[in-house]
């Protein structure tokens, strides 16, 4: 089986799409999908977990004592297809407000 860099980039996300599409997972069906957003400030990370809420999501926010630099975690639960088009449309505010999704 050859792997579509178009659908499972060589990055840590495709990598996990790539694993689960070769296990036989069905990426048609949605799930619940974890989602760990860092930030650096907590009032970036609050300002993010406010589009998650909106939306009806569960969300966590907590503060990382090991990270110094990006030290606000903010965790929420979408039920979405497992897809590299629906990581990036959530991802999306968490980018605007200085986040990294956390791998």
């Amino acid at each position: 089986m050859t792997r579509d860099y178009t659908q499972f980039p060589n990055d840590d996300h495709g990598d996990a799409l790539w694993r689960m599409f070769r296990s036989g997972d069905d990426l048609s069906k949605p799930r619940e999908i974890d989602f760990s957003v860092i930030f650096p400030s907590e009032e970036a990370a609050l300002k993010f977990a406010v589009h998650p809420l909106r939306n009806g999501l569960k969300v966590s926010f907590s503060e990382d004592e090991e990270n110094d630099e990006m030290p606000w975690l903010v965790q929420a639960h979408p039920f979405m297809l497992p897809t590299l088009r629906e990581h990036y449309r959530f991802r999306a505010p968490a980018r605007q407000g200085r986040g990294q999704v956390r791998r």
